[in-house]
């Protein structure tokens, strides 16, 4: 049975563009979250709350303002 975490190539994608291959799932993870900081990029209107979920408790960055605004 596949699982996410078996997955043998993982790509990330900025604006439609591969920037990155990993063969670890959490590695794409981490160099997915890091890339909106990096960029200054603002997280997607339907993925903000997650990703501010992801900031705070999983990444544990609690000190950054906010990268999305509640309507």
């Amino acid at each position: 049975n596949a699982t996410l975490s078996s997955a043998q190539n993982v790509y990330v994608a900025i604006e439609n563009i591969v920037t990155a291959q990993f063969r670890s799932v959490y590695r794409a993870l981490a160099y997915f979250f890091c890339s909106f900081f990096v960029f200054n990029m603002k997280y997607p209107d339907k993925a903000c709350l997650t990703m501010d979920f992801f900031r705070r408790y999983i990444a544990n960055v609690q000190h950054m303002e906010s990268k999305f605004k509640p309507k």
